[in-house]
């Protein structure tokens, strides 16, 4: 269940990882990487809290790049 702090959403690795639909490791790298922003937990430091607006922006070129794929493989498929 995501956290809310000072009206910001959050979720954690694992939440994060379900709303990206891929591995809690894949989101590890992300945080380990300093691809995504993370937060620690104030009540458990070992706990990473990553903001869902981050979460959306690291969603949407995800489904572009998927949507523009498809559509060169469209028109492969039409110029066959």
């Amino acid at each position: 269940m995501p956290v809310i702090i000072d009206e910001i959403e959050y979720m954690d690795v694992r939440e994060a990882a379900e709303f990206l639909k891929v591995s809690q490791a894949k989101v590890a790298k992300l945080l380990r990487t300093g691809s995504m922003p993370a937060y620690k937990d104030m009540v458990d430091e070992r706990r990473k809290l990553i903001r869902v607006q981050d979460l959306i922006k690291a969603r949407t070129p995800q489904l572009h790049t998927v949507k523009t794929e498809e559509k060169e493989e469209n028109r492969n498929s039409a110029a066959a």
